[in-house]
């Protein structure tokens, strides 16, 4: 992947939220850019909380920043959280701490370099623990084989909101392309385990990503109707299992803006779960994003 998503300004965003359907606020989740240049390295990531707090947006528009805090400073996070609550003036609404690893080298792109077990690390753990201290929820990605190291978080630390994103990446790209079969029944299986933590909360997304096994190749535009038939079972059975409550939709753009358009992205959600109850569909496109960021 090239870095074309990183050219997403928020022109961009503003042209995607006006595209047709009724959107009241956003959240921005970290990406890694822009960060101070000079400082202490830890502390470099503030520099883009400091950054989405002086953009001219619209109100309800990154109304809550999430944040990136290395958790392996351990207790020592405290000094770079309280930079981020500062910086942020009242929007840092959570922290994202990314640790997808596989023994494979060519699923390996982070740029923090995340090794095997790390929210098993007691270093870890505490600073997650500091991170709970301030009332921030813990966004979390990995692939779906790492999901038994969120699930010992989660029991360990039972009052910390822990927000797994991209249903949880089963992944089926690389040398797992030919175990598609297999790759879903463990995840399934790692992922009622998960729903049975009351403190995990399940971002459904990331439908175009190529790891996660989407078809579709940049270019093609996949229209709604295609979006929801591939993905329908998937998405409902994760519903079933959490508990629309404990759900939330997420665009993951501009990272699927590559393969898929913004309207039509929504649009699939909205197929998906059609039947559901008017609460239902309030809480998965509306409450539990608003609940778990932006209510407090």
């Amino acid at each position: 992947m090239d870095n074309a998503w990183a050219r997403y300004q928020l022109e961009d965003l503003l042209t995607d939220l006006r595209s047709g359907h009724r959107v009241v606020s956003t959240v921005y989740v970290e990406a890694g850019a822009p960060y101070r240049s000079e400082g202490p390295e830890s502390l470099r990531p503030v520099g883009e909380v400091e950054y989405v707090r002086g953009l001219d947006a619209p109100e309800g528009v990154m109304a809550g920043i999430v944040a990136f805090a290395d958790l392996r400073l351990g207790s020592n996070v405290e000094a770079v959280l309280d930079a981020q609550e500062a910086a942020g003036k009242g929007r840092l609404r959570g922290i994202r701490f990314m640790t997808a690893w596989d023994p494979h080298p060519e699923l390996n792109f982070l740029s923090y370099k995340p090794t095997a077990g790390l929210l098993r690390d007691p270093t870890v753990l505490q600073a997650i623990k500091q991170v709970g201290r301030r009332g921030l929820p813990l966004d979390c990605w990995m692939y779906a084989h790492q999901l038994d190291d969120l699930i010992a978080a989660a029991r360990a630390l039972p009052d910390q909101v822990f927000v797994l994103d991209h249903m949880g990446t089963p992944l089926v790209a690389g040398p797992y392309a030919d175990r598609r079969e297999h790759v879903f029944v463990e995840w399934r299986l790692r992922m009622s385990e998960l729903a049975a933590c009351s403190n995990v909360r399940l971002k459904i997304g990331g439908l175009a990503l190529e790891m996660q096994g989407a078809p579709w190749a940049r270019g093609t535009w996949p229209n709604s109707e295609e979006i929801a038939a591939f993905w329908r079972d998937h998405v409902l059975w994760c519903v079933e299992k959490f508990g629309a409550s404990r759900c939330m939709f997420e665009s993951n753009f501009p990272i699927d803006r590559l393969v898929v358009r913004y309207v039509s992205l929504w649009n699939a959600y909205k197929r998906m779960v059609a039947h559901l109850s008017p609460g239902e569909r309030d809480d998965l496109f509306y409450g539990t994003a608003h609940c778990t960021y932006l209510s407090a």
